[in-house]
């Protein structure tokens, strides 16, 4: 009896209960609101007022690149790397970009999960 109980039990084990989908949400009107984002805090660290004034300050545009993909990072939010791509323009498409751009680029590109060519 207790064999046929364990058997049963193993069973149960691995039969699924109900099957998960997952299906595309079709919103019906354009008000529909598919996601919310967390603001963020207002303000321009020097790093980019710096860029503001010298888009072509590589220091700079390092230094707030690091910054966005910290804060990336931590916040498991993508408009940050989008915003450290955006300051590294300049060099972005280079062939031979200076040594840390070539770096963030390819933090950047994994994190985007285009592995070929980070």
């Amino acid at each position: 009896m207790k064999s046929m109980l364990r058997i049963a039990f193993g069973i149960m084990l691995v039969m699924p209960i109900g099957e998960a989908r997952a299906e595309a949400v079709r919103p019906s009107d354009d008000q529909t609101v598919l996601a919310t984002v967390a603001v963020r805090p207002a303000g321009v660290s020097t790093d980019q007022s710096a860029l503001g004034t010298n888009p072509q300050n590589l220091d700079a545009a390092i230094m707030a690149a690091r910054r966005a993909i910290e804060e990336g990072r931590a916040n498991a939010d993508p408009r940050s790397y989008g915003e450290a791509e955006a300051t590294l323009s300049p060099w972005w498409n280079l062939a031979e970009p200076p040594a840390e751009v070539r770096i963030l680029r390819a933090v950047i590109r994994q994190a985007n999960h285009e592995f070929t060519s980070a």
